[in-house]
């Protein structure tokens, strides 16, 4: 799907909420109501938690996918990007020049921050990534990337 609108945007991760929103509220139902058996409550609570860890980390991993996916809709200069953005793309630019070593790939980079902010920007599809290990300290690292301030979720960090 093309997210080139904020309301496409919207509408995706509203859908990726509800969905999610009923499967877990369906799963606290069966917890609920097995209250008088204690070995099915104590089972229904651990995939519980387990599935609660796998839906936030897959709604982090296809949000930030979706909202990059809009920006690269967007067709922007680097020099409109925010320095999160920015250093994103640098970020790839200088990982694919450090696997080639080779300096002409360094050039382009350094041709880049010296005159190319002007041209289009490329976000590289795989610029923020939950490592399949969405921990606080991953969690971070994403809410840097996209420019987020991480203040809110600092107290319950691990």
């Amino acid at each position: 799907m093309s997210f080139r609108t904020v309301d496409a945007v919207n509408s995706a991760l509203s859908n990726e909420l509800i969905w999610r929103k009923k499967e877990l509220t369906a799963l606290r139902f069966l917890i609920e109501g097995s209250a008088t058996k204690a070995d099915h409550r104590s089972l229904f609570l651990r995939s519980g938690v387990a599935l609660l860890y796998a839906y936030l980390e897959g709604f982090v991993r296809t949000a930030t996918r979706v909202y990059l996916e809009y920006l690269r809709f967007q067709r922007l200069r680097y020099e409109e990007l925010a320095p999160s953005f920015l250093a994103l793309c640098i970020r790839g630019k200088l990982r694919a020049a450090s696997e080639g070593n080779r300096v002409r790939l360094y050039l382009e980079v350094t041709n880049l921050l010296r005159t190319g902010m002007a041209e289009r920007c490329t976000i590289p599809q795989d610029a923020i990534t939950t490592r399949s290990n969405l921990s606080s300290r991953v969690f971070h690292e994403i809410t840097d990337c996209l420019g987020l301030d991480y203040g809110p979720y600092e107290p319950r960090a691990t």
